[in-house]
């Protein structure tokens, strides 16, 4: 029933209806639409104060955790210690780490949650009535063939299922973050089910099971190897990052073969030491396709080692490693045929080392890396030449000292220097300091021969 005939006839009004706006405003107002949104609140506050009690952490929560503090220090525009070289709030988000860094990830979590399941009660109790009272508070919505006013919904499992087709024919780093839609469906299909009357009754039933299957145990799944929230803690990874602090030398990155919980990506760059990759995997997979091949070869292996100059590989012994290429990387590292040696082992980690490892900055006489920083990257050249650093090149990269910058194979940056000394490569750590050196300054770039 539209909310118009809940109301009396205005005195105002011949018709005895209420214009749109007189209709939101007597929602706005209404004692039930307000209990409605404050239950809906509660309900999410609490069960998310349970998970947070007694539930595993979110499976991006080192992701989060680590662009927080990459915030907090300043390195707003780019980062060099993930997959040698990244944009770090562009790719995941512009808008969630600032206020992240100022209020903290938790707090900001709970109130994005409570805000959400508000608005979406707020606008499908506006749209759908009292057919949106549990999918409210379920937070969800499907069936739409049959729904009366389900336009919207009908539309929606449209895009949603073409383009399920598109991503599937068409592999791409979208393809993974299109499923992300699955965490809304059974909420969508209740409400869809609600405007259709649960008819008819076998097809809803099957809907919404289907819904809640796939909503559900896709994270049911996850939740065995989470309990075990060992690698969350900065004491499992002492020992490991003892051993980098005693043996450090700034012209090399760290291979951490992924856990299933990724905290490596959060602890291990934190602590100081650039990772050969990090936690996404959309850009794992693009850059390090060698490492999600079927069958993983050792001379395959240390050529990529060498291509990302890491010189350390770590391996859990006791934690759980991601089903996807983890375990076939630590068959390698284990095998004879490996070339990696033992140089370090405790209860829980086993490090290796790739002898004659390839340095982060090769050319003319030795050259060294003397300091590898979030943003900076500094070193000491002997000769004059042309010289290959093994980290992303982008065109806002700033050359301290004589020379030029330029784009060399694999995406990765060639310095031409004229003599010997001591350079700093940089990318300014915020916007206002990128606007700066966009406007002020001339272009590194090597000009085009």
């Amino acid at each position: 029933m539209h909310p118009s005939r809940l109301l009396p006839p205005s005195c105002d009004n011949h018709h005895g209806t209420l214009t749109s706006t007189a209709v939101a405003t007597a929602q706005k107002l209404s004692p039930a639409r307000r209990r409605e949104l404050l239950l809906g609140a509660a309900l999410t506050a609490a069960f998310a104060a349970l998970l947070h009690a007694i539930g595993p952490a979110p499976g991006d929560a080192p992701v989060h955790l680590y662009r927080t503090f990459l915030v907090r220090d300043g390195a707003l525009v780019w980062d060099n210690f993930w997959y040698a070289g990244t944009y770090p709030l562009a790719s995941y988000s512009l808008l969630y780490y600032l206020p992240a860094a100022l209020v903290g990830n938790l707090p900001l979590v709970f109130v994005a949650a409570i805000a959400s399941t508000v608005l979406f009660a707020s606008l499908a109790l506006r749209e759908w009535g009292r057919a949106a009272l549990w999918p409210s508070r379920v937070f969800g919505v499907l069936v739409a063939r049959h729904a009366q006013g389900g336009a919207p919904l009908v539309a929606f499992f449209a895009l949603w299922g073409l383009g399920s087709v598109v991503v599937y024919l068409v592999p791409s780093p979208l393809g993974d973050n299109w499923t992300r839609l699955s965490a809304f469906v059974f909420p969508v299909m209740l409400l869809t089910a609600s405007l259709a009357g649960f008819r008819p009754r076998r097809l809803v039933v099957f809907a919404l099971a289907g819904a809640f299957v796939y909503n559900v145990v896709p994270y049911a799944l996850l939740v065995p190897s989470r309990l075990d929230n060992a690698t969350q803690h900065a004491s499992f990874w002492r020992p490991a990052l003892g051993f980098l602090r005693a043996h450090d030398q700034p012209g090399y990155r760290v291979e951490v073969v992924p856990t299933a919980e990724h905290w490596e990506a959060y602890w291990v760059p934190k602590s100081g030491f650039p990772l050969a990759r990090g936690w996404y995997r959309q850009l794992d997979t693009a850059d390090n396709p060698a490492l999600y091949e079927k069958h993983l070869r050792a001379a395959a292996y240390r050529g990529w080692l060498r291509s990302a100059a890491v010189r350390y590989v770590l391996l859990s012994t006791t934690a759980p490693l991601d089903w996807d290429g983890g375990p076939q990387e630590a068959r390698v590292l284990r095998s004879a045929s490996s070339g990696l040696k033992v140089v370090f082992r405790t209860a829980n980690w086993t490090i290796y080392e790739l002898p004659h490892a390839t340095p982060l900055l090769t050319g003319p006489a030795q050259p060294v890396v003397t300091s590898f920083g979030h943003t900076v990257i500094r070193g000491r050249v002997f000769a004059a030449g042309r010289y290959l650093l093994r980290a992303h090149y982008n065109p806002y990269l700033r050359l301290q000292g004589a020379g030029c910058v330029a784009q060399g194979p694999d995406k990765m940056t060639i310095l031409q220097l004229p003599r010997p000394e001591r350079f700093a490569l940089s990318v300014p750590g915020t916007p206002g300091g990128l606007a700066r050196e966009f406007f002020g300054d001339e272009s590194a770039a090597c000009e085009s021969s």
